[in-house]
C-alpha cells in the first residue's frame, strides 16, 4: 500500500503558495530545501521515486539566464537520482529590441512590465535544450503554478494512469521473428493470422514461395487457405506485397 508523501515547499517560496496549496493537499510542509541542494518543491511518487520542481519567473530567467542554468545544473548533479521539473511562470512577448514581461492582473488583464535585451528565439532554444535534462512546464501566474503543482503531485500518487490508453492501443511486438517478418512483408496481415500461417507452414519462405516455380514446399498458393481466416484474396495480397511477379 502506497503511503502518501508530504508535499514539501522551500522556505524561500512566497507565502501565498502554502495558502493556495494547503486546501487541496492536506500533507503540505514548509522546510529548508534549497540549502541541501534541492529545488523549490519536493515529493515522493507512488512508484517509489522522488520528484523536485524548480519554479522561476520569466523576469528571473531573462535577467540572469546563466544563474538559472547553474541552479538547474546544481539540482541535477547534487541529486541525480531525483527527477527534476522546471516550471517557468509568467507571460512575455517579443519586441523589436528584445523580450518584454507582461504582468497578469487579478481581473485577467495584462500590463507591460520590464523589457530585456534577450531575444525570445534564443530563450526558446535554451528551453528546448534544457528539456533534454528535465521536464519543462510553463504557467502564466503564481496561482496557475500552484494549480499545476497540486496536479503534478496528485498524478504522482497514482500507480496506474489511463491517459492515451483509452484511445491508443498499446503496441507490443511479437517475439517470434518469423511472425514479424511475415507481417512486415504485408502490412495488411495481422499478428493472429500471421501466427496461424507460421504455425501451419513453419517459415515465411514456405508461405511466400507457395505455388512458385521449381519445387516449393507448398505446391499451390491457395493451399495456404487451409489456415482458418486465410482466404484467396488475402493470399494474393500477401504474395503481391512480397513482390511475386506471378501475382496479377
Amino acid at each position: 500500500m502506497h503511503i502518501v508523501s508530504n508535499f514539501l515547499i522551500d522556505t524561500n517560496e512566497p507565502v501565498g503558495v502554502f495558502a493556495a496549496v494547503k486546501p487541496v493537499l492536506d500533507n503540505v510542509r514548509v522546510t529548508s530545501l534549497n540549502v541541501d541542494g534541492y529545488a523549490d518543491y519536493k515529493w515522493d511518487t507512488a512508484n517509489g521515486k522522488t520528484k523536485q520542481c524548480e519554479r522561476k519567473t520569466w523576469g528571473e530567467l531573462l535577467s540572469n539566464l546563466d544563474k538559472v542554468e547553474e541552479q538547474l545544473q546544481r539540482h541535477l548533479t547534487k541529486h541525480p537520482q531525483i527527477e527534476l521539473v522546471f516550471m517557468l511562470e509568467g507571460i512575455v512577448h517579443q519586441t523589436n529590441t528584445g523580450t518584454q514581461v507582461l504582468n497578469k492582473q487579478s481581473n485577467g488583464f495584462v500590463t507591460k512590465g520590464m523589457e530585456y535585451r534577450s531575444r525570445l528565439s534564443g530563450i526558446f532554444a535554451w528551453l528546448y535544450e534544457i528539456g533534454k535534462y528535465c521536464e519543462v512546464i510553463q504557467t502564466t501566474s503564481l496561482q496557475e503554478s500552484c494549480v499545476a503543482l497540486c496536479s503534478l503531485y496528485n498524478a504522482d500518487q497514482k500507480l496506474n494512469h489511463n491517459t492515451l490508453h483509452r484511445h491508443i492501443k498499446q503496441l507490443n511486438f511479437n517475439t517470434d521473428p518469423r511472425i514479424t517478418t511475415l507481417m512486415g512483408v504485408s502490412p495488411g496481415l495481422g499478428e493472429v493470422r500471421a501466427g496461424a500461417l507460421i504455425n501451419q507452414f513453419s517459415t515465411p519462405w514456405n508461405i511466400l514461395s507457395a505455388g512458385w516455380k521449381g519445387e516449393p514446399v507448398v505446391k499451390n498458393k491457395y493451399d495456404l487457405t487451409i489456415v482458418n481466416g486465410i482466404g484467396k484474396t488475402l493470399v494474393d495480397n500477401v504474395l503481391r506485397n512480397f513482390g511475386r511477379p506471378d501475382i496479377d
